[in-house]
């Protein structure tokens, strides 16, 4: 029973590699795939969180709120 060194050596690449691809994508999937799997949740907990806020006062430098660039466009058609 022979082992080469050669063939050892690349399992063991491969091997961490997977392992560091492996916990990347566990870190990842509580922070980007279990919100947008539960959508309906997160918007209740955004609306509870954000309920009794006035945009209008907390933007900084007298900004105004976000508006939709292309509601004009809309219009037009």
């Amino acid at each position: 029973m022979s082992i080469r060194l050669s063939t050892w050596k690349v399992g063991k690449g491969r091997n961490l590699v997977l392992i560091v691809a492996g916990v990347i994508i566990g870190s990842i999937y509580p922070l980007y795939f279990f919100p947008k799997s539960r959508n309906a949740e997160y918007r209740r907990i955004q609306e509870r969180n954000r309920k009794g806020v006035d945009k209008e006062s907390i933007q900084p430098g007298g900004f105004k709120s976000w508006t939709d660039p292309f509601a004009s466009l809309k219009k037009d058609k």
